[in-house]
């Protein structure tokens, strides 16, 4: 009666390091989920820019496309990964922030958020890929591949949002007379006040983590690197059907 029980596990557990590359990329998963979207649906939220709805329309229209549309310009964005001009323009970013900030302090926020997001683009897009011979890299069988196409998602950023909204205002003022960051006025208030809601993310990126198969076997060739989901399919072309029934 637990002859397949003991297939699958002598099996998962013999080959490869699947439930391990499970347990770190559901980890990582969940862990950025909860992070970039709420600072996200926080910055449409508590700042409501002009283009909000604009971009909410933008977040809502990645729904309409299924995962595997996305599939080959996602493996070839990985495989030529931007990584040192993504670096080399936060870098740049940050430094002009700080400079400007420092010695033209009478330019309004918007001129110098605008001229740092300038020198940022110029130094990551055109002064790095002209200074290096080879400024990509292949990001292939590693955990970033697996969790950075799905980092952000559109439906939860605009789930997160309609949340945020829903917040009183009065606290926020009340923490602004008060001299709270702006740091501890999402992570103290926000964050605290949004459990409910910042579990369903959670349950999501878990859900899309762990059921991944397609994307993962094709980002991730190598076998050290598989996920249960990758070796479970492996087990469907060599095991009977009740052994199929006992994996799942």
């Amino acid at each position: 009666s637990t002859r397949n029980y003991r297939h699958v596990l002598e099996y998962i557990l013999l080959h490869g390091r699947g439930i391990r590359n499970t347990l770190i990329y559901c980890g990582l998963a969940i862990l950025l989920a909860l992070l970039v979207n709420p600072l996200a649906a926080y910055a449409l939220s508590r700042y409501k820019p002009p283009t909000t709805y604009t971009i909410l329309l933008f977040c809502m229209t990645t729904m309409a496309f299924p995962g595997e549309v996305t599939m080959i310009p996602a493996f070839l964005l990985l495989k030529r990964f931007p990584l040192w001009p993504i670096l080399g323009g936060g870098a740049a970013f940050g430094v002009a922030v700080w400079l400007l900030s420092r010695y033209w302090p009478k330019l309004s926020e918007m001129l110098r958020m605008t001229l740092a997001v300038a020198i940022g683009l110029v130094v990551g897009a055109v002064a790095i890929p002209m200074a290096m011979g080879v400024w990509h890299v292949s990001l292939l069988n590693t955990f970033a591949a697996l969790v950075l196409p799905g980092m952000a998602n559109g439906y939860s950023i605009f789930l997160l949002k309609g949340f945020f909204d829903s917040l009183p205002r009065e606290l926020y003022e009340a923490a602004d007379i008060d001299g709270a960051s702006e740091w501890r006025k999402f992570w103290t208030f926000t964050m605290a006040l949004s459990k409910p809601i910042l579990a369903v993310i959670a349950l999501g990126a878990f859900f899309g983590a762990y059921s991944a198969f397609m994307m993962a076997l094709i980002i991730v060739p190598d076998q050290n690197m598989w996920t249960l989901m990758v070796w479970i399919y492996q087990l469907q072309s060599e095991a009977h059907q009740s052994v199929i029934y006992a994996a799942v």
